[in-house]
């Protein structure tokens, strides 16, 4: 091709197919609903979040629930409840160490006393 330097070759490499998120898809129940919208109302109330961002904070944990449920394994663990309590869980204590670091490195007020 012309313009290139001397021994270089451009070839475009095939895309390898991007992984599902839930490659097998377990269905998400309404147990697994109802402990998840349980699961961030105790979230909510316990951070001190507004009301507003129930809804917010319920789909983030149907998502880390959701895209993890694939990996559930019956041979390893035959109570599927056990593995999904576990989920919220996990997803709990992200949203708490998320939070509890986003008001440790929050910027003190210019006004506030030393």
């Amino acid at each position: 091709m012309a313009g290139q330097a001397p021994g270089c070759s451009v070839t475009a490499e095939p895309k390898s197919p991007t992984k599902p998120l839930n490659p097998d898809p377990i269905p998400f129940d309404d147990a697994t609903a109802e402990l998840v919208r349980v699961k961030a109302a105790q979230i909510r109330h316990r951070i001190g979040l507004p009301r507003a961002d129930l809804a917010d904070l319920e789909q983030d944990l149907a998502i880390h629930v959701w895209t993890r449920l694939g990996g559930y394994n019956p041979a390893r663990n035959p109570d599927r409840a056990a593995f999904i309590r576990m989920l919220v869980g996990h997803a709990a204590a992200t949203v708490f160490s998320n939070h509890a670091r986003r008001v440790r490195r929050a910027p003190l007020s210019l006004e506030a006393p030393l």
